[in-house]
């Protein structure tokens, strides 16, 4: 389900190159994130993540790597959990990246935040890290069973923080002066409430007769013709499952009955 445009930022708010005092004080440092609540309406869980997609780029700080950026995840129950962010193969036009899965049992709501890691540009005088792109959720992929859509409520919004030019400062008498900014974002559908896609199962039922458990390079290839949208992570999934299974008799004999539906 695509939700939202998003923009990572930690620079100033104008480019001003070596800027003289006066001129330093106007053009404060912004620091802003990204934030999105996410309600689960279905009256069962569901298994879901953020997929970003930005251009390909080799330009400093203009891609995301684990070190740049904080995901969090909360829940009421689970209070800020660490997310994992992992890049795809890029092409020449643009890069995708997942975050880890996350359930919300039924009626559940979450907020994430992704947020620039500002320890990496606090005493940076000019700081120039900006990464754009768009954002959409995916459901987790079961093994042989599709997963139906799911009926879900999205609040994306953009939250920053200026930051005064004495920050960040040792002395504590100094009286620094922040502002913040906060507001809610055009969604793609124009409407809150949205579906995230059904997905296929990540092994294709009936399976196909061509499944060599003997050779993970063809197996891989085999997925990727079957579904060309799987992720890294769910291709070795996927052949994981199957390696950890084909030296057991009955786990063979299953696959072996499922063939046959394809003949």
């Amino acid at each position: 389900m695509l939700v939202s445009h998003f923009e990572l930022l930690v620079k100033r708010i104008a480019n001003v190159s070596s800027p003289p005092t006066p001129f330093s004080s106007i053009f404060r440092r912004i620091v802003q994130g990204y934030f999105i609540s996410i309600s689960n309406l279905e009256k069962r869980s569901i298994t879901i993540r953020l997929k970003l997609t930005i251009p390909t780029t080799t330009v400093p700080n203009r891609f995301i790597t684990p070190g740049n950026v904080n995901i969090l995840f909360d829940n009421g129950g689970v209070d800020n959990l660490p997310l994992t962010i992992t890049q795809q193969p890029s092409n020449k036009c643009n890069t995708v990246y997942y975050t880890s899965y996350f359930r919300l049992c039924e009626r559940q709501t979450c907020f994430i935040g992704i947020l620039p890691n500002f320890g990496l540009f606090g005493n940076v005088l000019n700081p120039d890290m900006e990464v754009r792109g768009f954002v959409e959720i995916v459901q987790r992929r079961q093994i042989f069973r599709p997963t139906p859509r799911a009926t879900v409520l999205t609040t994306p919004e953009y939250r920053g923080t200026y930051l005064d030019n004495a920050y960040p400062t040792g002395v504590v008498s100094d009286e620094l002066d922040f502002d913040q900014i906060a507001y809610s974002l055009p969604l793609a559908n124009g409407r809150a409430q949205g579906e995230v896609e059904a997905v296929k199962p990540l092994i294709p039922f009936p399976i196909r007769p061509d499944f060599d458990l003997n050779d993970l390079g063809k197996l891989r290839l085999r997925l990727l013709e079957d579904d060309p949208d799987l992720s890294n992570d769910e291709i070795e999934e996927a052949v994981e499952f199957l390696e950890q299974g084909k030296d057991n008799p009955d786990f063979l004999k299953m696959l072996k009955a499922m063939a046959k539906k394809t003949d």
